[in-house]
């Protein structure tokens, strides 16, 4: 499991956020799940087999995030797989986990009978359950949070070969789906209540510095994000300068403030231009200020500050980045 896994399960431990994810992809951004009734659940799954020679073999998964849902008399399991590469297989995986949870439940009944003997008939004996025993509800989401486009399946009916056959084939065939949350494209964000609306806002534009920096200077919510989140940004995005500025904040003791972190990103052209010489320098500075979204006025003032230019000079260079003169 990557990096960017471990941090968005970590994430993902706070019930909050658990509740926020399941409520808004589950319910449309209905506030069903209550954040006070859940309670971990997390375990480890274990499957029992044979070898090629015959021998018991045991193999075990355990559930990437998983959670008891307690509401009134009714027990629900809601469980998170994080995902950062496409996988081909992600429809069976799912059903897999999903059929292991429900293979758990069915044994603790069988032995809870078994040791109470409550069978009433050879039916119940056969298979020791009770006409009345059930088993506990499960729902799985699978949040993608990659940066290549997901082009898998998205239920078991798409890993099927139906061949050419007769079509009634493939209509009989009993799907199972499976809940992919797409992290790599945007999608309504407005069903979230928490920062984790901040998180998944943000990264389908890793590859995009630009749009990025546009959506965190338009939101108001970037400049109060609490510390896991903006830890969280860092490591999704993989952005070490981001990530050095983060914590010279927090050394600092001071707000979470996304768009005052990322002034350090919008400088980089100069560090980098310096080496080539100042006047490459000053315009890769304006370039990376400008794909930022930073006002010219603003830039003028930079360049001043930074390189000792007179205003007119200044502008003089804002006009050769638009390719309207050349510096002399």
């Amino acid at each position: 499991m990557g990096r960017q896994n471990d941090v968005l399960l970590d994430y993902f431990d706070d019930n909050e956020r658990f509740a926020d994810l399941c409520n808004a992809t589950l319910f449309d951004g209905l506030q069903v799940i209550d954040p006070a009734k859940l309670e971990d659940a997390s375990e480890r799954y274990t499957q029992r087999g044979r070898s090629s020679r015959g021998d018991i073999t045991y193999s075990s998964r355990c559930r990437d995030v998983k959670k008891r849902l307690k509401d009134g008399g009714t027990i629900r399991i809601m469980a998170v797989e994080a995902q950062d590469k496409v996988d081909y297989s992600m429809p069976l995986r799912c059903m897999n986990y999903d059929v292991q949870e429900y293979l758990k439940q069915l044994k603790r009944l069988q032995t809870a009978n078994d040791r109470k003997n409550v069978y009433t008939n050879a039916a119940e004996r056969f298979c020791r359950l009770q006409k009345s025993d059930r088993l506990v509800l499960v729902y799985t989401i699978c949040l993608y949070h990659g940066m290549e486009e997901w082009d898998g399946p998205l239920s078991l009916r798409d890993m099927m070969d139906f061949g050419e056959g007769p079509e009634a084939f493939r209509d009989c065939f009993r799907d199972y789906g499976f809940l992919l949350v797409r992290a790599d494209r945007p999608m309504d964000y407005g069903r979230f209540r928490t920062s984790l609306r901040e998180v998944l806002e943000v990264l389908p534009y890793r590859k995009d510095k630009r749009r990025m920096m546009e959506l965190v200077n338009s939101r108001e919510a970037y400049r109060s994000l609490d510390r896991e989140t903006m830890e969280v940004i860092t490591v999704m995005t993989n952005n070490t300068r981001l990530m050095e500025d983060v914590r010279a904040h927090w050394e600092e003791e001071k707000d979470g403030d996304m768009c005052e972190a990322l002034k350090g990103i919008q400088e980089d052209g100069i560090a980098i231009g310096m080496e080539k010489g100042v006047e490459k320098g000053i315009l890769a500075l304006i370039l990376s200020l400008r794909e930022c979204m930073i006002p010219d006025s603003v830039i003028l003032q930079k360049l001043q500050e930074k390189f000792a230019l007179t205003r007119q000079k200044a502008e003089e260079y804002l006009k050769a980045d638009e390719g309207k003169v050349t510096i002399p």
